[in-house]
């Protein structure tokens, strides 16, 4: 993840305006909903691969937000621009809320 990163960020042009849209929801209902799709690959049966699951998700949370968080500055580009949106929000209000900074996106 810190090699992509950095990759990507000594990659990109030093003037760039960078937007950001950032969907968000407590670890809880990530856990919830992995559980509930159950696709092979999110499956855990032991308490101990679900502690490791759970931190994993909360430490992920952590660094996502702080890069949410960051300012043009911090990631050496011109302007940066985010947005965070929760999915926990109903659906059709997630795609409305997506729609319109994709709309100032394209308008800039």
């Amino acid at each position: 993840y810190i090699m992509a990163y950095n990759a990507l960020m000594t990659a990109m042009p030093p003037r760039v305006t960078l937007w950001n849209i950032y969907l968000t929801a407590n670890v809880d209902t990530l856990v919830e909903r992995m559980e509930t799709r159950n696709r092979p690959a999110e499956r855990t049966a032991c308490e101990d691969a679900k502690a490791s699951r759970r931190k994993y998700l909360d430490k992920l949370q952590e660094r996502h937000d702080a890069f949410y968080n960051c300012t043009a500055q911090d990631i050496n580009v011109a302007n940066y621009f985010s947005t965070c949106i929760s999915s926990e929000l109903p659906s059709q209000q997630v795609c409305t809320t997506v729609e319109a900074c994709i709309s100032r996106i394209a308008r800039s």
